[in-house]
C-alpha cells in the first residue's frame, strides 16, 4: 500500500472539504450583504460592500493569520451592521440583520473547526516523529512523517511534488519535494524566495555528517539541467534527530557551499520541528524558525567574507 499517496489523498480531501464549506458560507454571507444594499438603495453601501467582499474572499486561504482575519471580519461586520441600521432608520425601512449575524457565526465555527483539526493533526504528527526510535528500522517512517508535517504546517501554501523526487538523470530519489502554490510568496514567512523545498531526512543515532550535506547539495547541482520545471534554486533542509555540532566539519562546508554556490541548506532537528508546530498552534508563523536560521547564515557570510 502506498502510504505517501494515502496521506496525500487524506490531506487533499481535508483541504478541499473545508474550502468548499467556507466557500458556501462566504457566498451566503455576500448574498445577504447584497440584499441589504438592494433593500436600502444606497450606492454608498455598495462601496463599503466591496471592501467587505475582499476580506471575505481572503477566508478561502488557510494561512497563519486566519483567526486574526476572522476577528477583523467581525469588526467590519459590526460597523456595516451599524451603517445598515442607521440607513434603514433614516429611510423608514424595517431591516432584520439576523441573517448576517448567523452567517458570521457560521464562518467563525468553520474556521475554528479548521484550526482545531489542523492543530490536532500537527500535535499527533510531531509526537510520532519524536517517538520513533533512531536508526534504519524507522528511517522510512521518519522520512514520510516529516514530509507530512511540512504539508500540514503550510497546508494552503505548499504541496508535495512526488513527480520531482527523482533526479533528472534518474539515478537518485530525494526524500521529499514540496512546491509552492502559485499565489504564495514565501519571502514573508521564510525570509527567502524559492519555488521548491528539498527535504533530506536522516533518522540517525548520531548527527548527520558532511556526506549527507553533499548528497543534498548534489541534488541542487543536478537540477540545473531541468530548468523548464525548476526555475529557482530550491531551499534545502537536512532534517535529523539532532543537529550537527557547530564544531563539526559539516558547518564549515555548509558556509562554503553558500558562499560559492548560493545554495542554502538548513539544519533542522526534533526540537526545531517541535518549535514550528508550537508556533503554528499558537497562530504564529511556523516558518519563523527557518527564517531565523537563514538570517544566521546570511549574516555570517557578511561578517566572514
Amino acid at each position: 500500500m502506498n502510504t505517501d499517496f494515502q496521506e496525500e489523498s487524506g490531506l487533499t480531501k481535508f483541504r478541499d472539504e473545508y474550502i468548499e464549506e467556507i466557500s458556501k458560507r462566504k457566498q451566503r454571507l455576500l448574498s445577504v450583504i447584497s440584499n441589504y444594499c438592494q433593500e436600502l438603495h444606497d450606492r454608498g453601501e455598495k462601496t463599503r460592500k466591496t471592501s467587505f467582499d475582499k476580506l471575505v474572499e481572503e477566508l478561502l486561504r488557510f494561512d497563519d493569520n486566519l483567526d486574526s482575519r476572522l476577528h477583523q471580519l467581525k469588526s467590519i461586520w459590526l460597523q456595516h451592521s451599524k451603517d445598515f441600521r442607521d440607513s434603514a432608520y433614516q429611510e423608514g425601512i424595517k431591516l432584520s440583520l439576523e441573517g448576517g449575524h448567523k452567517c458570521i457565526e457560521g464562518l467563525e465555527d468553520v474556521v475554528n473547526d479548521l484550526l482545531r483539526d489542523i492543530h490536532t493533526k500537527l500535535k499527533n504528527i510531531i509526537m510520532s516523529i519524536k517517538g520513533y526510535p533512531r536508526g534504519r528500522g524507522k528511517a522510512a517512517d521518519f522520512q514520510r512523517t516529516v514530509c507530512d508535517l511540512f504539508e500540514w504546517l503550510f497546508i494552503d501554501k505548499l504541496r508535495r511534488r512526488n513527480d520531482l523526487k527523482r533526479t533528472s538523470d534518474g539515478s537518485q530519489i530525494k526524500d521529499g519535494v514540496l512546491g509552492i502554490e502559485e499565489w504564495y510568496n514565501p519571502k514573508k514567512d521564510f525570509g527567502y524566495q524559492f519555488q521548491f523545498l528539498f527535504l533530506e531526512c536522516k533518522n540517525y543515532t548520531q548527527e548527520p555528517k558532511s556526506k549527507d550535506l553533499l548528497q543534498l547539495f548534489g541534488y541542487t547541482i543536478l537540477l540545473t539541467v531541468d530548468t523548464d520545471t525548476i526555475k529557482n534554486i530550491p531551499l534545502c533542509f537536512l532534517i535529523s534527530r539532532r543537529n550537527p555540532n557547530t564544531d563539526d566539519l559539516i558547518w564549515k562546508l555548509r558556509w562554503r557551499i553558500y558562499r560559492q554556490f548560493k545554495r542554502l541548506i538548513i539544519f533542522l532537528d526534533d526540537e526545531d520541528l517541535s518549535e514550528m508546530v508550537e508556533n503554528k498552534c499558537n497562530n504564529d508563523n511556523p516558518g519563523k524558525v527557518i527564517k531565523n536560521k537563514i538570517k544566521e547564515i546570511q549574516d555570517y557570510s557578511i561578517t566572514h567574507p
